[in-house]
């Protein structure tokens, strides 16, 4: 039973039907079997006869997933990227795969290649191989075009075909240091120092970071006329959009100043393709993004952003008159964090991704703003695209499969192209995924989660793991997740709670947190472990707590407001906001979250810091952060775990060399490592404390 299907997309338009959504999921529930205070949990009975032989570290090495799906304007062909685990790189090797939508037969079209772009006539797709040269591959077989340019971002072409706009990076020259002695050839000499002038100056996963800029570019399908659009000292953001008769572009771009340089800052400007100066589209106050241009070329969709001055803004859906001006919401009441809009073929509707009650959507918007659900089955990248007949290419998503490709029609119909894993995970004995319900004691309000379970054994009285999601504007959905798989394999139930600040919920639900984090995230965690036990499905003895980034946060908060887990594993958090204010990467944003700098109002910031509390710990705590990292710099776990280790509590500190904060699990040994250590620290203390400091198995 998929969650979001329960009830129309527009259910969320008004409160009467979403407490007639959350009856619907509760009789549910009560129907396939419930037990004590748990209003929706699907969890009670015994598990189905499945493959002996479950999910083991080793599978991960052999995964394989689809991502960057593009269908062909006739709807015939679709692209995808294919990213395969090898053990050998610790990583994945990348193709580009053409499936004949009719057939399902497969043709590979390049190796080690990404981006798969289809011209407007569908007779050639562009690629980006090796990470350094755009191709143009006509799909007869005719000899490719290759053009040598590094650093590609972002592609689109233009309406005729004859180019192709794309993004890339643009070094830009560093103050050096006029050394008064020369060094002499051959020599050894320390690296010289770096003169850093201008913000920002570090990148999150980098030990230095290049200065420059994402620029525009556009170059003809044949390899000529290669112009560089834009100099300005700003990314350009996204895909670019082309005017209909293919004289200008529209694309993204924030403040020079990188005070105001915030995606609720951005604006859309037009430029020639040809080159020349550009001309502000979009009006300021409105954050905007992710152009599409009508098929009549009159009306450009995007996503905005006003600026509230709060933690959270909601990004919606906008259009606007070709020449600027006249910027409405597309369906002001619809409820939802939206995704880059596409026109449909006949511009008579928009098509966006959004996440639904813990499920990510695809949803169909008349232009009159009226929304119908058309499938709550994406999954991977949230990417997707229309043939010309309406058809819709993109990634699905299940619990039990990484990513495969998908269509869906009008009727609603979804139709599985790939079936990528079904060799190795069909002889695996799997975890389920179960949508869990439950009253929170912070206001009564339904909080919506999911619940992972064991495989081939009873969910009930079992060890509980709370996994808590990053953001804290984010959610957890049920689809393909490793790291759920290896620890249910061990033996524990795994619960994912959308605490308030999750998106999907509606946008009360995600700012109810603003100037009041983590009370009522927390508040909401403890009612989901609180209802997980009263239906019987946790041991009250045997909790355990583990989160990343704002979950690592939470985690900490967690330990150091109760001591009902047995152990934590706190991952790349952030422990006191008052270093990490300065310190992170992203500190252009700095004041969002409290209303005020760091220097005007320090209680409050320390009010919101999991230091403030580390004198009640006493829970054995594991902290894990990248060396790299510097979204919540090492520093942050550094504090945690040296605080924790002068007040005798039980904790280890886990750094992951030349790791940043995405990329700490972004390899498959890396995610290894990490569940082994999580499993380590407690498997042991769930069944003997005084093992604390054995070695690891």
């Amino acid at each position: 039973m998929k969650a979001s299907s329960l009830g129309s997309v527009a259910a969320w338009l008004d409160a009467a039907a979403r407490r007639s959504y959350w009856r619907s999921l509760r009789q549910i529930a009560k129907t396939l079997g419930t037990a004590g205070a748990a209003l929706g949990v699907f969890a009670a009975g015994t598990a189905a006869a499945q493959p002996s032989r479950r999910f083991a570290p080793a599978d991960l090495f052999r995964l394989v997933r689809a991502g960057d799906v593009r269908i062909s304007p006739d709807g015939k062909l679709v692209a995808y990227v294919r990213a395969s685990a090898d053990i050998a790189i610790d990583g994945d090797r990348r193709d580009v795969i053409v499936i004949d939508a009719a057939s399902r037969t497969e043709r590979l079209i390049a190796r080690d290649a990404s981006m798969p772009r289809w011209s407007p006539d569908g007779r050639t797709l562009a690629y980006v191989a090796n990470g350094t040269k755009l191709v143009f591959q006509p799909i007869d077989g005719a000899t490719p075009v290759r053009i040598e340019v590094p650093g590609i971002a972002a592609l689109r072409w233009s309406p005729d075909g004859r180019r192709i706009a794309y993004t890339a990076f643009v070094a830009e020259p560093e103050v050096t240091y006029a050394a008064p002695v020369a060094k002499p050839a051959g020599a050894s000499w320390a690296a010289p120092p770096r003169i850093i002038t201008t913000a920002p100056y570090q990148q999150d996963g980098q030990r230095g970071f290049d200065p420059g800029h994402l620029q525009l570019f556009t170059v003809g399908a044949d390899g000529s006329a290669r112009t560089q659009l834009t100099t300005a000292r700003t990314d350009v953001d996204g895909e670019p959009a082309w005017t209909l008769d293919g004289v200008a572009l529209i694309y993204s771009a924030q403040p020079v100043d990188f005070r105001r340089r915030l995606y609720t800052e951005a604006r859309l400007f037009r430029i020639a393709s040809s080159g020349g100066s550009r001309i502000a589209l979009s009006p300021e106050g409105i954050g905007a993004r992710s152009p599409t241009m009508s098929p009549d070329g009159r009306t450009i969709a995007f996503l905005g952003a006003r600026a509230t001055g709060r933690d959270y803004v909601a990004s919606e859906i906008y259009l606007m008159d070709a020449s600027g001006g006249n910027a409405r919401p597309l369906s002001p009441r619809f409820n939802a964090e939206m995704g880059a809009p596409t026109f449909a073929a006949d511009g008579r509707s928009l098509f966006a991704v959004h996440p639904d009650r813990g499920r990510t959507a695809l949803t169909r918007f008349d232009m009159d703003g009226t929304p119908r659900l058309v499938t709550a089955s994406i999954g991977g990248d949230t990417g997707f695209t229309l043939a010309g007949d309406g058809i819709v290419a993109f990634p699905t998503g299940a619990f039990d499969r990484p990513a495969d490709v998908a269509m869906v029609k009008g009727d609603g119909r979804v139709r599985t192209l790939t079936a990528l894993n079904d060799v190795l995970l069909g002889a695996r004995g799997l975890a389920t995924v179960r949508p869990f319900v439950f009253h929170s004691a912070l206001d009564r309000a339904d909080v919506g989660g999911w619940l992972v379970c064991p495989p081939a054994r009873p969910c009930r009285n079992l060890p509980l793991i709370l996994m808590i999601h990053g953001g804290p504007y984010g959610y957890d959905d049920p689809t393909w997740n490793g790291e759920d798989q290896l620890l249910a394999a061990a033996g524990y139930a795994v619960l994912h709670v959308n605490y308030r600040g999750s998106l999907g919920y509606g946008f009360a639900f995600a700012d109810r947190i603003a100037r009041d984090f983590p009370g009522p995230s927390y508040a909401d965690l403890m009612s989901g472990v609180d209802a997980a036990i009263a239906a019987g499905i946790a041991d009250r003895d045997r909790l355990f707590v583990a989160g990343g980034s704002a979950g690592g946060m939470l985690a900490a908060w967690t330990v150091g407001s109760t001591n009902r887990f047995k152990a934590a594993v706190v991952v790349k958090p952030v422990i006191n906001e008052i270093s990490d204010a300065l310190v992170t990467d992203q500190f252009a944003s700095l004041g969002a979250a409290v209303g005020k700098l760091p220097w005007e109002d320090p209680i409050a910031y320390w009010r919101r810091s999991p230091l403030s509390l580390v004198g009640r710990v006493a829970t054995p705590t594991l902290v894990m952060v990248g060396e790299q990292d510097h979204r919540t710099p090492i520093g942050e776990a550094q504090q945690f775990f040296n605080a924790l280790q002068l007040r005798g509590v039980p904790s280890r500190l886990v750094l992951f060399p030349d790791a940043g904060h995405s990329s700490i699990n972004g390899t498959p040994s890396r995610l290894l490592a990490g569940v082994t250590l999580l499993l380590d620290w407690f498997d042991r203390r769930g069944v003997d404390h005084a093992a604390a400091d054995a070695p690891p198995r």
